[in-house]
């Protein structure tokens, strides 16, 4: 195992950085062929057998919308779910006790 590099690689960080640095802060469009290749081959690699639906956004603020939208349909679902098994459990509840306190009320009318 290497612990230090030469120096003919260690030469070449500045440029790799340079490399890195300007795809980082590039502004131009993707390639959204090569980037769904480059993802599903990733996922073959890994062996996953279902490749992931794939998503592209023209800005980073387009991004940020459709996770808005996406949370706000989430917690709708979810709370509509929740709102009804909980009106639901209570209505069963209520009809439970009123049953209850009903029948309580006819045999002590009843037996008395």
């Amino acid at each position: 195992m290497m612990e230090k590099l030469t120096p003919e690689p260690e030469a070449l960080i500045p440029v790799y950085l340079e490399k890195w640095r300007k795809i980082a802060l590039s502004t131009e469009p993707l390639d959204r062929e090569k980037a769904t290749e480059a993802v599903r081959g990733a996922y073959d690699m890994m062996g996953m057998i279902k490749w992931p639906e794939i998503l592209f956004f023209d800005s980073p603020y387009a991004v940020f919308r459709a996770i808005e939208w996406i949370e706000i349909i989430c917690y709708r679902l979810v709370y509509e779910e929740l709102y009804t098994e909980v009106r639901g459990k209570l209505s069963e509840q209520r009809s439970e006790k009123v049953s209850h306190e009903i029948h309580g009320w006819l045999d002590w009318g009843l037996y008395e």
